[in-house]
């Protein structure tokens, strides 16, 4: 059985989306997210989503099971952009990243209680904004809720058509899970 250590409502719709059978841990250890000192955006990523599975790997019922772990960064201007502590830092980021183009990393760690079948990679992707004006910021601050999501928007969302001019790569890589790679490494084991 392949078990998803997230709360990401995104994560658990791209998973069912794809028709993967997979239960969400009840009682997922939280971890405090690694700060980026001198390691790279996707360095980070990977480190943060080996350190989730790593510590929720025990509450999985058998050997054969899979604990499914993931981690988004962005990278804009050789800086790490996490998620906003609030609406005002929303703002802000948004109003920096607007007519420009940002690095999405996307970590997965997928591995076995037994530890007889571990992978970890990561996905990139890259995300061009349109330059848009301080109002439809503020409007797109108070209409998604966006306090939970790296970079502070949500590709998904209807209203991200107007700020978001380009993704190359793959979109769900954005979301949060790189969903063409996940289901490859599934297929292996």
């Amino acid at each position: 059985m392949l078990y998803l250590a997230s709360k990401s409502p995104r994560r658990k719709e791209l998973l069912a989306d794809a028709g993967v059978d997979f239960l969400c841990l009840e009682n997922i250890i939280e971890v405090v997210e690694l700060q980026h000192g001198e390691c790279l955006f996707s360095e980070l990523a990977l480190k943060n989503a080996i350190m989730k599975a790593e510590a929720n790997i025990e509450l999985l019922v058998n050997d054969e099971d899979l604990l499914l772990a993931s981690d988004t960064v962005l990278e804009f201007e050789k800086h790490i952009i996490g998620k906003p502590e609030n609406i005002e830092s929303a703002f802000r980021m948004l109003k920096r990243l607007a007519g420009k183009t940002h690095t999405v990393a996307t970590a997965v760690a997928i591995m076995s209680k037994n530890r007889k079948f571990e992978s970890v990679f990561i996905d990139f992707a890259d995300v061009t904004f349109h330059s848009v004006d301080d109002n439809f910021i503020k409007k797109y601050v108070e209409d998604i809720h966006i306090l939970d999501k790296a970079g502070s928007y949500a590709l998904q969302e209807s209203l991200s058509q107007q700020l978001i001019a380009n993704v190359t790569g793959d979109n769900s890589t954005v979301i949060g899970l790189p969903m063409v790679k996940v289901l490859q490494t599934l297929q292996l084991c």
